[in-house]
């Protein structure tokens, strides 16, 4: 089956992951305490870009066992440790993992979601959760991603956001899981000064065509840049849910 997704290429978002690796701090750990990981567990991060939960997932506990999976062509160049897999297709057994973690990536599945779902019950465990971290739809993020990225950055940006109730009903709906958490966080991502939060965004986000004046007064615009003891913040929002898999 053919799944619409419009992620895009690795080269940039690496480059802003490796400048700024704990920029999203708040942004890896909110989800990450959701799932309430227990040691000898393991979690499977997909699609996990070039493997950046594994520091946070240390801080938690070392025993977890942290597996990176990713479709997209180029972030293996980058990190030999991620192996392949599709949204419809991971590299699993039945039951084999207890958790799957998507982060920031579930927006760009434009349809087909039902087929992911699916897989993931397959591979979870009896006890597995499901943990999706990603943008709000009507949120600043949402708008500032539509609005701005979309028309400054050569790859464009096309989106389905998440809507809490919607997309804890699809996940319901076939009788694999029942959501157990499902809201909406502010939080922060944290720089050293405005000059490296803007090439972290222009990075991230693949804006090619747009000054550096242009990014900084967006992100003013759209989601709000603070000055505050240890730099500056970029005000960010997401939508968490957690699912947990129903006994066959």
């Amino acid at each position: 089956m053919m799944v619409n997704v419009t992620r895009r290429t690795a080269n940039t978002y690496q480059a802003a992951m490796q400048a700024c690796p704990f920029a999203r701090v708040h942004e890896f750990m909110l989800p990450l305490q959701l799932a309430n990981l227990q040691p000898k567990e393991t979690l499977v991060d997909f699609p996990s870009g070039g493997g950046y939960l594994r520091p946070f997932i240390a801080k938690i506990n070392a025993e977890i066992g942290y597996v990176p999976v990713e479709n997209v062509a180029g972030y293996a160049e980058y990190n030999p440790e991620i192996i392949g897999g599709t949204w419809t297709n991971l590299p699993f057994t039945d039951g084999q993992v207890d958790v799957v973690f998507t982060l920031a990536a579930i927006h760009h599945m434009l349809d087909c979601r039902a087929e992911f779902y699916q897989e993931c019950f397959r591979v979870l465990s009896n006890q597995g959760r499901f943990i999706i971290a990603d943008v709000l739809a009507g949120s600043a993020p949402a708008r500032f991603l539509d609005e701005f990225v979309g028309s400054y950055s050569s790859q464009g940006h096309r989106a389905r956001f998440i809507d809490l109730k919607t997309d804890s009903a699809e996940i319901e709906v076939a009788g694999l899981f029942k959501v157990s958490d499902a809201y909406s966080q502010r939080f922060a991502w944290e720089f050293k000064d405005v000059d490296s939060l803007v090439t972290y965004c222009r990075n991230l986000f693949r804006i090619d065509l747009a000054s550096d004046r242009q990014i900084e007064e967006g992100l003013r615009h759209y989601l709000g840049i603070h000055q505050v003891d240890h730099g500056f913040d970029l005000q960010w929002e997401l939508a968490f849910i957690r699912a947990n898999k129903l006994p066959a």
